[in-house]
């Protein structure tokens, strides 16, 4: 991350794949905290986050509303975080690979918090 400006702007995804998961399983607040504490320690400024709750069938409109804050030269992001990568291809590789491509047209980098991509 050293090539990052001195702060840089990011969103942040969190995505659960049922309502279940959301209030037993690796909670909405769970992965916000570890989102927002990989950005305090990278002085990365989160300005939205984006919940996807929803199967992934059924993604794609809300993945296209984060994309377009991202490409939104107003917003000034850089960066936008995700958990894991394995929360967006569960599914299969269509949500990852449409937000991957339209993030990198507008130079903003997709990067998950245990470094799997964009490290």
């Amino acid at each position: 991350m050293n090539d990052l400006p001195v702060q840089a702007n990011a969103v942040a995804a969190i995505r659960i794949s049922s309502l279940k998961q959301g209030l037993q399983g690796d909670s909405p607040e769970a992965q916000k905290e570890q989102i927002e504490r990989f950005a305090s320690m990278r002085n990365i400024k989160i300005k939205k986050f984006f919940i996807f709750m929803e199967s992934a069938s059924k993604e794609v409109q809300p993945v296209q509303e984060a994309i377009d804050y991202c490409v939104n030269p107003k917003n000034g992001i850089q960066l936008f975080i995700i958990k894991s990568i394995d929360r967006f291809t569960r599914g299969g590789s269509y949500i990852y690979d449409h937000l991957n491509m339209q993030l990198q047209k507008h130079h903003v980098r997709l990067i998950d918090i245990y470094g799997i991509i964009g490290g």
